[in-house]
């Protein structure tokens, strides 16, 4: 069912204290929740990748971070039925995500940026993992990189070099060493979020994914899927090409290990 509402933003930490069986709350087996900010021109394609799913029963959650763009218009003219929409002021992307998963229902839950997609099989072949091996909190796999036209032009496992890296079971260590893991390509049981408390909203520049997925690494195992299921644009002008907040955020990520 098609909602709008205002987001909510969370204390970091407060998640792990709301209850998912509360009276009203239908759960779903997955949630995807996607975060924007003036991504007008990506968000159509991120949402119908969404929609096209072949895993049953998902339920897709947009946040509109305070976006001066068209983003609003474009998601409920053109995808009323099947979108949850929400709006909040400028918070950043962790904020956002977490108001996202708030209001999500899912037992497993993957955050997509705007101007990323899936490919059709993603959820299904992440959940079935999950389904499988009981005992790993999360599963990721490798992700296409593009350019800002969609086209691919490579692969996260090339650009990361995986094959020099630990990717399964305890990775902690591993990504000490830095981030290689996009923050769509994992699909994360719900109760493992709920654990660690989401996202740390003071990273409200940058790294607020690698601290996530930092301290989920540290509390859970994870399997790996040696196949891409995600797609990874490469945009001029994004956060990942500014090298400041980059830089900025790394040292805030030092800072709260």
């Amino acid at each position: 069912m098609f909602q709008v509402g205002t987001a909510k933003s969370l204390p970091f930490g407060s998640l792990e204290n709301f209850c998912r069986d509360a009276q009203g709350v239908t759960v779903v087996t997955g949630s995807v929740i996607i975060s924007s900010y003036n991504k007008a021109r990506y968000i159509g394609q991120a949402i119908e990748s969404v929609l096209a799913q072949t895993l049953g029963d998902v339920e897709l959650i947009v946040v509109d971070d305070g976006s001066t763009d068209d983003t609003e218009r474009l998601v409920l003219t053109r995808y009323a039925g099947g979108v949850t929409y929400l709006r909040q002021e400028n918070l950043g992307p962790a904020a956002a995500r977490n108001a996202g998963f708030f209001r999500s229902s899912g037992e497993y839950v993957l955050f997509l940026d705007a101007d990323d997609f899936l490919t059709p099989d993603c959820l299904e072949k992440k959940f079935r993992v999950l389904e499988a091996k009981r005992e790993v909190g999360w599963v990721y796999s490798d992700i296409y990189l593009t350019d800002e036209t969609g086209r691919v032009t490579g692969l996260c496992s090339q650009r990361f070099r995986y094959e020099r890296r630990k990717l399964t079971g305890w990775i902690h260590d591993e990504l000490l060493l830095g981030n290689f893991i996009p923050i769509h390509a994992p699909l994360i049981r719900r109760a493992c979020i709920d654990r660690i408390g989401g996202f740390d909203e003071a990273f409200r520049m940058f790294q607020e994914d690698y601290n996530m997925l930092f301290r989920l690494s540290s509390a859970f195992p994870v399997d790996y899927i040696n196949e891409p299921l995600g797609y990874y644009r490469q945009v001029s002008g994004s956060r990942a090409r500014n090298p400041l907040p980059v830089l900025l955020g790394t040292l805030q990520f030092i800072e709260a290990v």
